[in-house]
């Protein structure tokens, strides 16, 4: 008979001045970290171990460091956990602010204005100004810097040396249909350029619906943009396209690297980007499309691309990598690929629409979240070893051992 897990989410309170008993690491097992109601709920796949929500909660590229806020009345509180739940610190700030970046580190964490409620993931606002801060949580004490920027900006990631803060600028303010990539310099707000490798990646750019992974070493930023029309660049000028946008932490640079016509169609959720462990490789999947495209970021472009008969279209996907297996998931099916060749060895139904999968560190089981419960699978086999109700789970964010 299958296991049932016992999973008791604990609420992270965000009341000012309640304070917060240290809870148990996890011994075994894994601890999830899923996409739920605006922040994530951290679910130990264990008989034991801590486990809570984060509302309006962003983190570190391996969350060891959540931030999380609570805004009302004119008054911010911040709170930095780690992936316990344990509180770091506790911040309050001017403004009601929500945490938007956080450093790789989990040193910095950069708060800007909220959305509105309604408003579609990645479409811009229209904004004149824009207020940001950005809190030093290891200084000592801890340090809030305040920028009051004139322009339409929205925080990116932050520099390996914690130095400066990328930026998307969009173009007009009040009127968004173009993008720049702008550097906050952290000691005295001024507001630079992006270096461009050779010149490949354009001053301004459009393009709609975006998702984002980091390399392994978090030293890079990829962003998969699509449906980029009027303000194309390279081969792809004036027609729709889709490039993956890369941001080099380290050295500040930025470049794009246009992918095959086949990926500037249809909706931008229906790709998904994965990365090979060690990073040598970035995976674009584009379940609606059919195709697979294999980028060499040290090299800058395009490997390979591989047609691959997914299944019914689907506007949601989602893929990660092992080392010998690309793991790409939608509608209710995941399809597994031999790596390096992509090609197909198994099918595994979801038993329902698929909202979420990741894989654990090490490669030997993934996760899969549907029909508000997660499964654990056999990452050979695609048996389910396990399952638990989590009402309401999405996105497998993250697996830590």
């Amino acid at each position: 008979m299958m296991a049932r897990l016992s999973l008791s989410l604990v609420a992270v309170l965000l009341v000012a001045g309640c304070g917060e008993e240290p809870r148990p690491q996890v011994e075994s097992g894994h601890l999830l970290f899923v996409r739920a109601a605006g922040g994530f709920a951290a679910l130990p796949y264990a008989s034991e171990g801590p486990s809570f929500r984060a509302a309006h909660a962003v983190a570190a590229p391996d969350f060891s460091v959540v931030a999380t806020a609570d805004a009302r009345e004119g008054t911010t509180v911040l709170r930095r956990l780690d992936r316990s739940g344990n509180g770091l610190e506790r911040i309050a700030l001017e403004g009601e602010l929500v945490p938007q970046v956080v450093s790789p580190d989990g040193d910095l964490v950069a708060l800007g204005p909220p959305r509105i409620a309604d408003g579609a993931p990645y479409v811009p606002e229209a904004r004149a100004g824009t207020n940001l801060a950005v809190v030093d949580a290891e200084a000592a004490p801890a340090r809030v810097r305040e920028f009051d920027l004139e322009g339409n900006f929205e925080p990116e990631a932050f520099s390996t040396d914690n130095s400066e803060l990328f930026m998307i600028e969009f173009l007009p303010a009040l009127d968004p249909e173009r993008y720049r990539v702008r550097r906050l310099r952290l000691s005295d707000g001024r507001v630079m350029p992006i270096g461009r490798f050779k010149n490949a990646a354009p001053e301004q750019m459009q393009g709609t619906g975006r998702t984002q992974i980091y390399s392994p070493a978090a030293d890079e930023l990829y962003t998969l943009y699509t449906q980029q029309t009027e303000a194309g660049h390279g081969e792809h000028d004036h027609r729709e396209s889709a490039f993956v946008h890369l941001l080099n932490l380290d050295e500040k640079w930025a470049h794009c690297i246009d992918l095959p016509h086949e990926f500037g169609g249809g909706s931008a959720t229906a790709s998904a980007l994965a990365t090979s462990p060690q990073g040598e490789r970035l995976y674009v999947a584009d379940w609606t499309n059919g195709v697979v495209a294999v980028v060499r970021p040290y090299r800058l472009r395009v490997a390979r691309t591989a047609r691959i008969e997914f299944g019914a279209p689907d506007d949601e996907t989602f893929a990660r990598a092992t080392r010998d297996r690309l793991y790409v998931a939608g509608d209710d099916t995941v399809v597994v690929l031999a790596l390096p060749s992509l090609r197909p060895v198994a099918r595994w139904s979801g038993e329902g629409e698929i909202e979420g999968l990741n894989v654990a560190p090490d490669g030997s089981v993934i996760y899969v979240s549907v029909s508000g419960k997660i499964n654990k699978l056999d990452a050979a086999t695609g048996a389910v070893l396990d399952s638990a109700a989590v009402p309401g789970a999405a996105a497998i964010e993250y697996v830590a051992p």
